[in-house]
């Protein structure tokens, strides 16, 4: 953490155990890169930041404290590291984290982080166990790092709206098979409550000029991973999930999903992939019949 006036460095934490900060059981854990930015979160809505997550390419994604300590008026006197979770138990198996997670809240304010994994350096790979999505609730109690089959539930085989209150979030293993091997290779988005993620589904068979493989995009509820795409109503999430979680939108690497909400509120996802195909769809969105009041542009 750097002060932008001055330069000074306000805050670090690294592997380095001679640094005195709180958390430095973690430090032992810090031995990966950081390929993607940080996403800073402001969880209590006073407009400073308090958490910020990053995900490293060892499969692991962190949670800084940042808070602003009340009590003794110093920023960095309670700030600290949390692994909110750790890679597979194997040391021989890679899943690392390339992008940005995305940060939905819950009814209660509780932040959800959303990412995938997938190696955006070999795409082609055909050797790595399955990839991995998560959806972790970092409400600070309970254990951390979240665990697999312990604090967080795999729904890969369930599907449904209502969340498991004993788990601490959800992840899915994404397709493994010896003609397809799926990964994520882009940034996840949460808009009105739906998780929207895309995946590159390899197919190692392919041979010649044709597009490896297909590009997936999927639609589903933030909360536990139930399918999403028939949803068209807020209550339609007390009801029965699409019995499909994603669609095949094209061939090759799919891009980020990007939502756009044009001035009546209509809400859609658009997405691109490396066979220069444009993908873009109208989806829920709760807000419509808005339309702009006024602009302006400001100029120096």
């Amino acid at each position: 953490m750097i002060d932008m006036k001055t330069g000074e460095i306000i805050w670090e934490y690294s592997s380095d155990h001679s640094a005195h900060y709180p958390n430095t059981d973690q430090k032992s854990f810090m031995n990966y890169s950081f390929p993607a930015p940080p996403t800073p979160v402001d969880i209590d809505g006073n407009g400073y930041v308090d958490r910020v997550y990053i995900g490293d390419l060892g499969g692991q994604m962190w949670a800084f404290g940042v808070s602003f300590g009340m009590v003794n008026k110093k920023s960095n006197s309670l700030w600290g590291a949390d692994r909110l979770t750790e890679p597979p138990a194997s040391n021989s198996e890679k899943h690392p984290i390339f992008y940005q997670p995305a940060v939905a809240f819950d009814d209660s304010k509780r932040p959800w982080v959303c990412f995938g994994t997938g190696d955006r350096e070999n795409p082609l790979d055909t050797t790595n166990p399955p990839e991995l999505f998560y959806a972790v609730k970092d409400d600070g109690l309970g254990v951390y790092p979240r665990r697999e089959n312990h604090e967080l539930q795999e729904i890969s085989s369930v599907n449904t709206f209502t969340p498991d209150l004993t788990k601490k979030g959800w992840y899915m293993i994404l397709e493994r098979s010896s003609q397809l091997v799926e990964k994520v290779l882009g940034r996840p988005v949460v808009f009105d409550n739906i998780l929207y993620f895309t995946t590159f589904a390899y197919k190692g068979s392919a041979t010649g000029c044709s597009v490896e493989g297909d590009a997936r995009l999927y639609v589903v509820y933030f909360q536990t991973g139930g399918g999403a795409l028939d949803v068209d109503d807020l209550s339609d999430l007390q009801g029965t999930p699409s019995s499909q979680r994603y669609i095949t939108i094209g061939q090759g690497v799919p891009s980020n999903p990007v939502i756009s909400v044009d001035n009546q509120g209509i809400a859609s996802v658009i997405i691109g992939t490396t066979n220069s195909q444009i993908y873009s769809e109208q989806v829920f969105s709760s807000g419509t019949g808005k339309s702009i009041l006024y602009w302006r542009e400001v100029t120096p």
